[in-house]
C-alpha cells in the first residue's frame, strides 16, 4: 500500500436511470504524484425507477390538487376542508 494522495473521479451520471456504484478502481499516477480512484456506476433497477416515480407523480398529483383555483378572478382554495365546504354549500342551496 502506497502512501500516495488519491485523486477522486466520480464519472457523470444519469441521475434518473443511474447512481454511483460502491465499487472503484484505483489508477496508479506516479507522474502526478498520485492515485486516481475512478468510481464505477450501475444501473438503477428499473423497480427502483418505476417506484420512485410513481411517488413523484403521487406527489405532483397533491400539489396541483390543492394548489386552488382562480374563478372570475376570485381565489378559490382546492384543499380538502375547502372542498368539504363547497359541497356542503351546494348540497344546501338545493
Amino acid at each position: 500500500m502506497t502512501d500516495l494522495p488519491i485523486f477522486e473521479q466520480v464519472p457523470k451520471i444519469d441521475a434518473s436511470m443511474q447512481r454511483q456504484a460502491s465499487t472503484y478502481t484505483d489508477y496508479p499516477e506516479p507522474e502526478h504524484g498520485r492515485i486516481r480512484r475512478v468510481w464505477d456506476v450501475e444501473p438503477i433497477p428499473l423497480a427502483e425507477v418505476k417506484a420512485a416515480r410513481k411517488v413523484a407523480a403521487t406527489e405532483l398529483r397533491w400539489q396541483k390538487e390543492v394548489a386552488g383555483i382562480t374563478i372570475g378572478g376570485v381565489s378559490v382554495a382546492t384543499d380538502d376542508r375547502s372542498k368539504t365546504l363547497i359541497l356542503g354549500k351546494r348540497a344546501k342551496s338545493t
